[in-house]
């Protein structure tokens, strides 16, 4: 993501794709050619999105995700997990977040035929034979079958864009919790730790942002989302990744630096204190041990200072991180 020698973002930072249309596959599901075509997206300012851009005002870099995978919030979080992990279509939406592998075996499922072959209303009816209906089912839950442009059942999108836009406005609005206790001593304390250790190299307190010429998908182009432009935030990250080298990691060992604000009322709010990616620690001590589980680890140097600090100096940390 970020290119040392040039001392700027690498290529493969830029995000390079918005959204997807339908797969070209034909209508009875016979023929794939396995190839998506790109939606492509519109900047705030009305133009078009081009990744091949020069003018860096118009490139996007990707920060969301884990994997940082995405560059936008109106195809990243939120408005992309909707689709990829509760399957609601939507217009700009018209695959199955599934795999071939499943569609295929639901299709063999001998309790799936027998429970549609009761129902002539199911979309997966078809001829309701077990032939007929086992090829629906495999049809219909591809993951390159258009769900709303096939020769078995087309479906009607299951959110509409204006609901669409409704949550994005929704969402781009979502406020951080505000920070607290900032004036206690032993808050305090931990905040000139917190600095002094290191951690605040990946875990960047504030950032300013910029015009937020962001980028929205072509269905909705015609409805100007709210900006947030040169905002003082406190996120408390660099928004990149960096290899923390951890037992049973996943990516690589590559980690995005997790934004903390907000972080110390997970307790309050859930009852649980889980932390990093895959909630394998219990709480903020354990999660800075993991920093320094391996001597490569790029935190180690920061999560050693933690390992080898006073009880008190530990505690004042760690109520910093619940404080802001």
């Amino acid at each position: 993501m970020w290119d040392a020698e040039a001392n700027d973002f690498a290529s493969g930072a830029f995000y390079t794709t918005f959204g997807r249309d339908a797969a070209k596959k034909s209508k009875d599901g016979t023929k794939d050619s396995r190839t998506q075509n790109v939606t492509g997206g519109v900047h705030a300012d009305g133009t078009p999105f081009d990744p091949n851009t020069t003018d860096l005002n118009k490139k996007i870099v990707k920060r969301y995700t884990y994997a940082l995978t995405r560059g936008s919030l109106q195809d990243g979080p939120g408005a992309n997990a909707i689709w990829n992990i509760t399957n609601v279509t939507r217009p700009d939406r018209p695959l199955l977040y599934t795999t071939e592998a499943w569609a295929q075996k639901m299709s063999e499922d001998t309790e799936v035929i027998a429970a549609i072959k009761k129902d002539p209303s199911s979309p997966y009816y078809a001829d309701g034979t077990d032939e007929g209906i086992k090829n629906a089912v495999r049809v219909l839950l591809d993951p390159y079958t258009n769900q709303f442009d096939n020769n078995i059942h087309p479906f009607t999108a299951e959110q509409s864009m204006d609901d669409y836009y409704a949550f994005m406005v929704w969402h781009r609005g979502l406020a951080i919790p505000r920070a607290r206790n900032l004036n206690d001593p032993q808050v305090q304390q931990g905040k000139k730790l917190f600095m002094e250790w290191g951690c605040a190299n990946c875990h960047k307190p504030s950032w300013k942002t910029g015009d937020d010429n962001y980028i929205t998908s072509k269905y909705i182009a015609d409805k100007p989302l709210p900006r947030y432009q040169n905002q003082t935030i406190y996120p408390y990250s660099d928004l990149i990744q960096h290899k923390l080298y951890m037992k049973n990691d996943i990516h690589g060992s590559w980690c995005r630096t997790t934004p903390l604000w907000g972080r110390g009322l997970s307790l309050l709010n859930t009852g649980a204190e889980d932390r990093l990616h895959d909630c394998r620690a219990r709480n903020e001590v354990e999660a800075i041990m993991w920093h320094c589980y391996s001597k490569k680890s790029h935190a180690y140097s920061s999560a050693i200072n933690f390992y080898k600090a006073s009880k008190s100096d530990r505690d004042a940390v760690v109520k910093f991180l619940r404080s802001i």
